[in-house]
């Protein structure tokens, strides 16, 4: 076990396990497994999950939908433009009017 300090005073620990040395085979056993060692162990408290994957996953889903909207912007832009030529030339008009 490894204990760092997080900002210089938050005690962290740590050990790394090899994937061919453990027994469990998902990330779900391994944190169903340590679940269970908290909820068994009066000294220590469940926080919570962070599904760093599952969230970063959301963030690039977020910016491909920010891309896919500029690219729509930019699309409608474009035909607007190409409207507003089509009405000038079919009524005669001044572009810049």
């Amino acid at each position: 076990m490894e204990q760092k300090l997080a900002l210089g005073k938050y005690p962290i620990f740590s050990h790394e396990v090899n994937k061919n040395s453990c027994k469990y085979k998902t990330a779900s056993e391994i944190v169903n497994y340590l679940k269970t060692q908290i909820d068994n162990n009066p000294m220590v408290a469940f926080i919570g999950i962070f599904d760093h994957y599952a969230h970063t996953k959301k963030l690039i889903l977020l910016v491909e939908f920010q891309v896919i909207f500029l690219i729509l912007k930019i699309s409608f832009f474009a035909l607007d433009l190409k409207f507003q030529i089509l009405i000038s030339l079919l009524f005669d008009q001044d572009l810049l009017e």
